[in-house]
């Protein structure tokens, strides 16, 4: 079922979880202030989509960079 969410607190939670990842290879994910959005969207898909691309960045991004 959709539900209205905040979608800047799901690019939050996924950058916070994936934080860890990059700086064990010399990468690092970040985030910026961004103005606050909502979505008509399924919480667990849409996490899921956000996660994979930002994942998908971190990792193809070349060393000593930041995805932001």
């Amino acid at each position: 079922m959709r539900e209205t969410i905040d979608l800047v607190a799901i690019v939050h939670e996924v950058v916070e979880d994936a934080a860890f990842e990059p700086r064990a290879v010399a990468r690092r994910a970040a985030h910026r202030d961004l103005r606050r959005r909502s979505s008509a969207a399924i919480p667990e898909l849409l996490r899921s989509a956000v996660e994979n691309v930002v994942r998908n960045a971190v990792r193809h991004t070349r060393e000593g960079t930041a995805v932001e």
